[in-house]
């Protein structure tokens, strides 16, 4: 496999990590799931190294938004294959949208405290503003 290495926000980081570790990170073409143990591994080292410990901005709201944007997927697909496209799918598709902006909100700020605690601490860093 060969590796091309971005510069990654550090929630877009997080946000991988809850992904690979819930199973749902697109695998490329020949992977597996025992390629994300690796893959998983490298990523939790590079956090543990680079990401903050100390902010009031936990990476816990990441992962729960995450988490829940997952569900609700799983909860979409389930009524899909039932056929099942009533108020409760409309209720769903709205509830989705709601936590695809929450995810997007934290994640927000989540990379500007981690932003602001590496530039407090001279540590390497990009800048952030006007990336996608």
């Amino acid at each position: 496999m060969t590796d091309i290495l971005i510069p990654v926000r550090p929630a877009e980081l997080v946000d991988q990590i809850v992904s690979a570790e819930t199973s749902e990170m697109p695998l490329g073409p020949g992977e597996s799931d025992n390629d994300l143990v690796p893959r998983l591994t490298q990523m939790r080292s590079i956090a543990a190294t680079f990401l903050p410990t100390d902010t009031d901005v936990s990476p816990e709201a990441i992962r729960s938004a995450r988490r829940d944007v997952c569900q609700l997927i799983a909860d979409l697909n389930a009524c899909e294959a039932r056929a099942d496209f009533g108020i409760g799918f409309i209720a769903l598709a709205r509830a989705y949208l709601d936590a695809l902006h929450t995810l997007g909100h934290c994640k927000a700020e989540y990379d500007a405290a981690a932003l602001n605690w590496m530039q407090m601490r001279n540590a390497p860093s990009h800048d952030f503003e006007g990336e996608a």
